[in-house]
């Protein structure tokens, strides 16, 4: 085992010196969960925490729901106050799930089949109108909002179903309050283990992951009139033959951590940012984060700045993740207005250090790298 982890450090640190270089400062935020299901609504975490599941310890379960209208426009309100010297605005790279359950048809045939609904009509079912969609529309406008892709679901459809069939306590109640699993009540530790969207234990199910993923790329263009040119998988969990699924679909870079586990057969691989796999798409690695909602306190403009400066230092492009849970405040208010506050606080910073920063949104990185 020690020998396995110093092989990892070294092919860590290998990756590392291959990044890409370049001595212009750009910063993109890239930002996953869009359009994903996550805590149905603030009602439903109160009987929930009253049933005795950890929602008030554990920060998806805390904080993450559907972003609402109120989110955009506050998250939009901060980011068009500021502008970089090319007088851009900062982007939020929006990587967004394209589909979510319909419990009431998989609930109605008795759990033996799986239906999704596309999240035009989730957002109808959960606001009652098209504003969300209307906002986001507007974002891109303003060149504030870029949507990429981040799949069909953010939840393995294969596992939850199975779940779902043999009547697992703690999936059958998160179903029943609409949601696609929880932390189970007597382990919440676990977390909720179902996020791994394209975790796949045999050739047969990645057939079944490759096609959802096909038809999530189909889907994006269909509501946005255009194809995402960058995807990141959730978990950064995914298999290396879905690259060539991607590639057929459009995709150019891959969205990553420094490291992909996996689901079967091969090891876990190292990436560096501008690497190339066979099919000419590249990655990006992400080497930043703003993550204030799962920190517990660890944010603050001085952390966020030191992760900018060690990025300008080594001449990378600053890669910084920033979940949709960040902004959220649907199921507790001063968790977005928090997050909102401190993003004030740091774009002002960055801009007065740095003036001759440029913000960039994950498919314009193509051009650059």
């Amino acid at each position: 085992m020690i020998w396995n982890s110093i092989q990892n450090r070294l092919k860590r640190n290998v990756a590392e010196h291959r990044d890409f270089r370049t001595n212009r400062h750009i910063v993109v935020f890239e930002s996953d969960d869009w359009g994903s299901i996550r805590m149905s609504n603030k009602k439903d975490w109160e009987k929930l925490l009253k049933m005795g599941y950890a929602v008030d310890k554990r920060p998806y379960e805390r904080f993450d729901t559907l972003e609402s209208a109120e989110d955009l426009e506050a998250l939009f309100e901060v980011l068009v106050k500021h502008k970089d010297c090319n007088g851009n605005h900062p982007v939020i790279t929006a990587n967004m799930l394209m589909a979510n359950p319909d419990f009431e048809r998989i609930e109605k045939l008795g759990f033996q089949e799986y239906f999704f609904e596309p999240i035009a009509k989730t957002y109808e079912r959960y606001f009652g109108d098209t504003k969300v969609l209307e906002l986001m529309r507007q974002g891109i406008d303003k060149g504030v909002f870029i949507p990429q892709s981040h799949g069909r679901e953010h939840f393995n459809v294969a596992q939850w179903m199975k779940g779902l069939q043999e009547s697992n306590e703690d999936l059958l109640t998160a179903f029943r309050f609409g949601m696609c699993g929880i932390a189970p009540k007597h382990h919440s530790e676990q977390g909720n283990q179902m996020m791994n969207a394209l975790l796949a234990e045999n050739e047969k199910e990645q057939e079944k992951i490759d096609e959802l993923v096909a038809e999530g790329l189909r889907m994006f263009k269909q509501l946005w009139g255009f194809k995402s040119k960058t995807f990141v998988a959730p978990c950064y969990l995914w298999n290396e033959q879905t690259e060539e699924v991607l590639a057929n679909g459009g995709i150019k870079l891959i969205q990553t951590s420094r490291t992909n586990k996996p689901a079967f057969k091969s090891s876990a691989r190292y990436f560096y940012s501008g690497q190339r796999n066979k099919f000419s798409q590249v990655y990006n690695i992400r080497n930043c984060k703003f993550e204030p909602s799962t920190d517990e306190g660890g944010a603050t403009v001085e952390a966020f700045m030191k992760q900018i400066d060690d990025s300008f230092a080594n001449h990378r492009i600053a890669v910084v993740s920033t979940h949709r849970i960040n902004y959220s405040g649907g199921i507790n208010e001063q968790n977005r207005f928090g997050t909102l506050s401190l993003f004030k606080q740091i774009l002002t910073c960055l801009l007065k250090k740095y003036p001759d920063t440029e913000f960039m949104s994950s498919d314009k990185i193509l051009d650059v790298l």
